[in-house]
């Protein structure tokens, strides 16, 4: 609702209310709007009110002088959060995007009422101050950057079960022991995994990821250290957790938490040069890795760690980058280690395996034959996906219909498109496809094909013939590539011709976006 024709909506829906009162439970205005006129016409016209969010400015609104506007905006809330003539059954508030003056906070601190709050950044004590007495808050969602500050704000609010938190990164202290804290998002920041027993109520936790405490030591310590030195555990109700970017040896440091099924999602593991990678500069002078017998090590831990600890829709992301989008990285001892009878990936590949993952991401390896068949012997996992920065020789997917398990094999096609532009995809014709849209489209389909590496089209049709339950699908992030988009469609058309003459199904192959 804005100014332009929120005053005449108002009038008619007061009217109507007078007569019989209305339902609505929620309403977003945007600032302008709530004036005193305004705030007397939204107490007649919705007497249930419970949500009020304020909203966005409209494109144009005229704008008053600021400090006129700031003061008459907050004459407006302190009229609407009053708790004799204001909206009677108001319990959550949206003010992100109000002024944050001290005569808005005056308002904001007698909503006693509100068991739900929404705010905008809070930078001094002050602020937090105006925030003690709604002690009924049951959710808040705001942004803090500092965190004794977060702790004088949270401190009073016993009540809360729900905190969406943004901002700093190190803020772990302040969210210490909130006795019916059940969810908490704090996916820009890190939380001490010695805070996770303190928080007893929780079921529901996204972060950027979990940290060890310094005294922990590093990462080298932490792998190192006997479980009885470090009895961290998971809170005991947790079900469902997401981690962003997670180094392993936090997780490794929780291995004394009871064994408990919950869901797992994992975005990335994060792992460090010097530590889990050794960087080097490849031949086309790209950045790229060599994996360390301690990044090895972790990888096998955080395996470890959630073996039995992982319900069926769990999702780990095994895209193991930190300093740089390394592309790819190669196993303990590089190429010599790769092959028949050698290391290869397979020891953490064959640790996730007996950890019974069940949807994995693999993104940022050179994986090799042999890696494809410690993959081929997992025998939980159901949905496997392969990035675009990953390598690997594309005959060493006729491995995975070998899994008993698997359901949907998803595979990147941008490295294998954009490839084919570069090298000239011109004989499919321009941009504009152009020609005679009635007539024979086979041979430019099977021309634009051709373009690709010349093994994909028989491995997919292979897959798909090879394992008659198996869904393959084929991921991209085109954008506006006009090219890109035509190759895949003809591979896809392509693929579908094979596997049809060969008697399967070709309509488990799809294409779609990320």
């Amino acid at each position: 609702m804005h100014r332009s024709n929120g005053l005449q909506l108002l009038h008619s829906l007061a009217e109507a209310s007078s007569v019989a009162p209305l339902a609505t439970q929620e309403l977003e205005v945007t600032l302008p709007v709530l004036t005193s006129k305004t705030a007397a016409l939204i107490l007649s016209a919705f007497p249930r009110l419970e949500r009020l969010r304020v909203g966005l400015w409209e494109p144009g609104e005229v704008y008053r002088e600021r400090d006129e506007f700031d003061a008459a905006f907050a004459a407006t809330l302190q009229r609407l959060l009053d708790r004799e003539r204001g909206i009677p059954h108001l319990s959550f508030l949206d003010l992100e995007r109000a002024p944050n003056t001290p005569d808005v906070r005056r308002a904001l601190s007698g909503a006693t009422q509100l068991t739900g709050l929404k705010l905008p950044a809070v930078r001094t004590e002050v602020e937090a101050q105006a925030i003690a007495p709604l002690t009924s808050l049951r959710s808040l969602d705001l942004w803090c950057y500092d965190a004794p500050i977060l702790g004088a704000l949270l401190s009073p609010l016993t009540a809360l079960t729900s905190l969406r938190l943004r901002g700093d990164g190190h803020l772990s202290p302040a969210l210490a022991g909130l006795p019916r804290l059940a969810s908490l998002d704090y996916s820009t920041g890190h939380l001490d995994v010695s805070v996770l027993a303190t928080l007893t109520a929780l079921t529901w936790l996204s972060v950027r990821s979990l940290a060890l405490p310094a005294a922990a030591g590093d990462a080298f310590e932490a792998l190192a250290a006997p479980a009885h030195r470090h009895p961290w555990q998971l809170p005991p109700g947790l079900t469902h957790i997401e981690l962003t970017r997670q180094p392993p040896e936090a997780l490794h440091a929780l291995r004394s938490s009871p064994m408990r099924k919950l869901t797992w999602f994992i975005d990335e593991l994060e792992l460090e040069g010097k530590t889990h990678l050794d960087y080097y500069r490849d031949d086309d002078g790209d950045v790229a890795a060599d994996l360390t017998p301690h990044g090895e090590a972790a990888l096998c831990a955080v395996a470890e760690f959630l073996a039995g600890r992982m319900a069926d829709d769990s999702w780990i992301g095994m895209v193991c980058t930190a300093e740089h989008r390394v592309r790819p990285i190669r196993c303990v001892g590089g190429p010599e280690e790769a092959g028949p009878g050698r290391r290869n990936h397979t020891p953490w590949l064959e640790a996730f395996g007996r950890a019974g993952v069940p949807q994995l991401e693999l993104d940022c390896f050179t994986l090799s034959y042999q890696d494809f068949e410690a993959l081929a012997g997992h025998t939980g996992l159901k949905v496997l996906q392969l990035g675009e920065y990953i390598k690997y020789p594309l005959p060493a997917l006729l491995s995975l219909p070998l899994m008993s398990s698997l359901e949907r094999l998803e595979l990147s096609a941008d490295l294998w498109c954009r490839q084919a532009v570069e090298n000239g995809e011109d004989a499919g014709g321009s941009d504009d496809d152009s020609g005679d849209p009635d007539g024979d489209q086979e041979p430019r389909a099977r021309a634009r094909a051709a373009a690709l590496p010349p093994d994909l089209p028989g491995v997919l049709s292979a897959l798909l013939c090879l394992r008659r339950r198996l869904r393959l699908i084929l991921v991209h992030n085109f954008g506006p590539s006009k090219q890109e988009r035509r190759l895949l469609t003809a591979l896809v058309a392509d693929v579908n011709s094979r596997v049809e003459r060969l008697g399967g199904d070709s309509t488990r192959l799809e294409a779609r976006d990320w």
